[in-house]
């Protein structure tokens, strides 16, 4: 048997693993040499072998090395972006339901004394009462705020689940599925505070002089750009996610 035959059939019964030892331990010890180069030529082609496959063993070694580090960077970013969406929708989701509960929309002057009203109720100086009149903006206003609501909360409930790595079910991905509810709840709220808008303003704008929006209104538009931003923090945290299979984060 050739050198290069007795070289390939080590090669092949070893593995890569064991012939690389078999590199190492050649380069380290004077006795490899004679064990497993028993031609008296030999030397020099498998030291030229041996100082192949440590080069092959350090660039390996390298790219592992630093895919790790990197895949590691890109994990800490990713679970960075999955807590700064976190944070967002919950502040956001808690900012829906406190405009969408209280009764300071709008306020406006009347009969010299400052009225305030909300979704659901009007309220004069000492007293409130709920809307008893079925106006066609107020019930859109209402509908898609809550499901605003509802949309940011199971995002929150899906992004939690993401961000714990927790997986009760393998068909979809957890990271988009959140990014995507929050873009649904952000455009849920700007179409609601879009329709009040323009009601209200076409019609109180005509009919009192003295009225202005509320607080409860602008944290309307406060969680529009929340939930705005809990969708590109997921997105972002997606995009970073090493790949694992197509629909198996």
């Amino acid at each position: 048997m050739g050198l290069e035959q007795h070289e390939d059939s080590l090669k092949h019964s070893l593995g890569l693993s064991d012939w690389l030892l078999v590199g190492q331990l050649y380069c380290s010890s004077p006795l490899s040499t004679q064990l497993l180069c028993p031609h008296k030529n030999a030397n020099s082609s498998w030291k030229s072998a041996c100082l192949g496959i440590i080069e092959l063993h350090t660039i390996q070694s390298y790219n592992i090395f630093w895919g790790r580090k990197k895949q590691c960077v890109c994990r800490s970013k990713m679970y960075s972006f999955m807590g700064g969406g976190l944070f967002c929708a919950g502040v956001g989701n808690i900012l829906l339901v406190i405009s969408t509960a209280t009764d300071y929309w709008m306020q406006y002057r009347q009969s010299s004394s400052y009225m305030h009203q909300g979704l659901w109720r009007y309220c004069v100086p000492g007293k409130c009462m709920m809307h008893t009149d079925s106006i066609a903006y107020w019930d859109a206003t209402r509908a898609f705020m809550i499901l605003a609501i509802l949309a940011c909360f199971f995002g929150i409930i899906i992004g939690v689940m993401a961000f714990i790595n927790y997986s009760p079910f393998s068909g979809f991905d957890k990271t988009f599925s959140a990014g995507i509810l929050y873009f649904i709840s952000c455009f849920f709220v700007l179409l609601a505070m879009a329709v009040y808008t323009g009601m209200t303003v076409n019609y109180y704008g005509k009919r009192y002089g003295n009225w202005r929006f509320s607080w409860s209104y602008i944290m309307g538009w406060v969680s529009v750009v929340l939930t705005f931003f809990s969708g590109i923090f997921y997105m972002c945290a997606y995009r970073m996610q090493e790949p694992r299979g197509p629909m198996s984060r």
